[in-house]
């Protein structure tokens, strides 16, 4: 009986779904381990490879916080206005997503500036995620998190826009609405040569992907993959990222599942709690960084992901 027990424990914090090592995302005997569970809600993780830092938001607490392998955690910026989804554009300037209803530019400098705030005479939603295209596009996503009093913004607040959309701010600043298909879009990944945009949707769980046309637009909605079950845990439509050879790695109920580019369901990652969000960071960009809850995980895979 114990064995049994101690075997659950195992397969409970690790892997399923997997019928050999050579068949596993995942490098051989490796298991997730958790760096700090003294937050509030953690999203947004973002590796700073000048610095050699993981970089991640603490929504609800209104911080950001970074990681260093040797040094532990500290404080990034407080107060951070709500921030969530982090990315680096092709300068090397921090993107942040803020549920203040903004899209904001921190230079290497430290300067911010705001570079997206409204859409056709009125705010944005709720920014959450965002995703950087090769010709320096941003396409970011705004559900309404940060507005519906949830502690996750600054106050509520009425929805301003028909839609809860898919936007991309363009290399003129002009900002366009992409998509407002999805009732309560979420996370965003590109495939690796960007010729398909992964979104997840929180209002059912489940992954779509679109076509991403030559002028950037986005066409042919379509299901990707219905997020796995658990009992006591609704399917989540979070945190996306695609690994180097176009495996999808999504927040899932059971912690993070991996899907084949085809959108057959591989093996998962499986977590106390649903993760929110993910990014590969290290050196070599092999290692799995996992925002769930409270905490933050990470796990060392064999493929990996781009910087």
């Amino acid at each position: 009986m114990q064995k049994m027990l101690v075997f659950a424990f195992v397969l409970y914090l690790g892997l399923s779904g997997c019928s050999s090592a050579q068949d596993s995302m995942i490098a051989p005997n490796a298991t997730p381990k958790s760096l700090g569970n003294q937050f509030q809600f953690t999203e947004g993780p973002l590796w700073l490879p000048e610095q050699q830092v993981l970089l991640f938001s603490d929504v609800p607490a209104n911080k950001m916080y970074q990681y260093d392998p040797e040094k532990g955690f500290s404080i990034f910026r407080d107060p951070s206005n709500f921030s969530n989804g982090n990315i680096l554009d092709q300068e090397g300037n921090l993107i942040t997503a803020q549920h203040d209803r903004t899209i904001t530019k921190t230079d290497k400098k430290g300067n911010i500036t705001i570079i997206a705030k409204e859409y056709n005479g009125k705010k944005l939603n709720s920014p959450n995620d965002l995703v950087l295209a090769a010709n320096g596009d941003i396409y970011f996503s705004d559900p309404h998190f940060g507005i519906i009093g949830i502690g996750a913004g600054p106050e509520k607040a009425p929805e301003e826009q028909p839609v809860r959309g898919i936007y991309r701010i363009k290399k003129d600043q002009q900002i366009e609405l992409l998509s407002g298909d999805l009732a309560i879009p979420n996370g965003l990944a590109f495939s690796p040569k960007q010729d398909i945009l992964y979104a997840t949707n929180s209002a059912d769980g489940a992954i779509y992907c679109f076509d991403v046309k030559a002028d950037g637009t986005l066409a042919n909605l379509r299901l990707f993959a219905n997020q796995p079950k658990q009992a006591d845990r609704q399917p989540n439509g979070d945190g996306i990222k695609v690994d180097l050879a176009g495996n999808v790695y999504a927040g899932s109920p059971n912690g993070v599942a991996i899907y084949s580019p085809s959108g057959k369901l591989l093996e998962e990652i499986l977590l106390p709690k649903s993760a929110s969000n993910l990014c590969w960071g290290g050196k070599d960009y092999k290692t799995l960084f996992i925002t769930v809850s409270n905490e933050i995980y990470s796990i060392l895979t064999l493929i990996g992901g781009s910087k």
